[in-house]
């Protein structure tokens, strides 16, 4: 994962490595960013971000993801977030520098800034704790929900790990997004 926090110069507070029995090989980060909120950094993972303003245009483009996922032959998980949508590949690895990734960013409308962050930091991200600005002291948050599966959902190994870690930090059932 070269060059993963030489931009970033985020503090790592959990490192791990995930080896399948074919000797596959996914690593992953967890840092806390400037706000303090905790990032999962992985490379290879896809994690599209995508940004919506109002409840409006997030239907409408949770229906153009999936529109988007209908026309291609892999498998996505779609969790809605506070502000748009996570997206995350779960059949195959997707190199953050490819043109296959740069597409499928293009295609699903992702967030130009972190579309570009990808490609600097060499990895995907996805916040796993809520930003502070969102949140009242003493109460519970959720960072996201699933809202969608493709039609022949399938994980491998190295992302079904990942995305384990993603679900535990983020997903609180029945609590507001933040």
């Amino acid at each position: 994962m070269s060059g993963m926090f030489d931009v970033a110069c985020e503090k790592v507070v959990h490192s791990g490595r995930y080896v399948d029995n074919g000797g596959s090989i996914c690593d992953y980060h967890i840092s806390e960013n400037w706000y303090n909120a905790l990032v999962l950094n992985v490379y290879k993972v896809f994690i599209a971000d995508v940004d919506v303003n109002s409840e409006q245009t997030k239907q409408s483009t949770l229906a153009q993801i999936k529109y988007v996922i209908s026309l291609l032959n892999d498998s996505f998980v779609v969790y809605e977030t506070h502000s748009g949508f996570r997206i995350f590949m779960t059949n195959k690895l997707v190199d953050p520098l490819s043109e296959e990734s740069k597409t499928l960013m293009d295609m699903f409308g992702a967030d130009p800034r972190y579309s570009s962050g990808c490609i600097h930091q060499d990895c995907y991200r996805a916040r796993l704790t809520p930003k502070p600005q969102r949140v009242v002291e003493g109460k519970k948050y959720s960072v996201c929900k699933e809202v969608h599966r493709s039609e022949y959902y399938y994980e491998i190994p190295e992302i079904q790990h990942v995305l384990n870690i993603h679900d535990n930090y983020t997903i609180c059932n029945d609590l507001p997004l933040a």
